[in-house]
């Protein structure tokens, strides 16, 4: 009987009651952090996939872009318009490119003044 009385005057105690508000208090900060710790992991994890769905998605146009310029068709096209090539038996043609008028003396010139132009030039 004495031993069941001490039991009930410990747990009765403000200061039994203190201590068990804070290990309370304790273990719920714990639960909390780790909550927040696991949401924060989820969303890094989702953010993280979504990338890898963009690297994927430039990877995979670049191979095409690879294998496009490494395409025969295209580098003959490219030896033709930039270096000026051709094939054996071919003819070159060179057509020379018109020069235009700089648009900053259009720009000072009348209305009347370019109509003239335009017809009697």
């Amino acid at each position: 009987m004495k031993q069941n009385y001490t039991a009930k005057k410990i747990l009765s105690s403000k200061l039994a009651i203190f201590c068990l508000l804070i290990i309370f208090i304790l273990l719920a900060s714990v639960i909390v952090k780790n909550l927040n710790q696991q949401k924060n992991n989820t969303e890094k994890a989702f953010e993280l996939e979504n990338e890898i769905f963009v690297l994927e998605k430039q990877n995979q146009e670049l191979s095409q872009l690879i294998d496009f310029f490494s395409e025969t068709e295209f580098v003959e096209k490219q030896a033709r318009e930039k270096l000026g090539l051709a094939k054996p038996g071919e003819k070159l043609v060179i057509i020379p490119e018109q020069k235009q008028e700089n648009t900053k003396t259009q720009k000072n010139k009348s209305m009347p003044e370019l109509w003239f132009e335009y017809f009697f030039q």
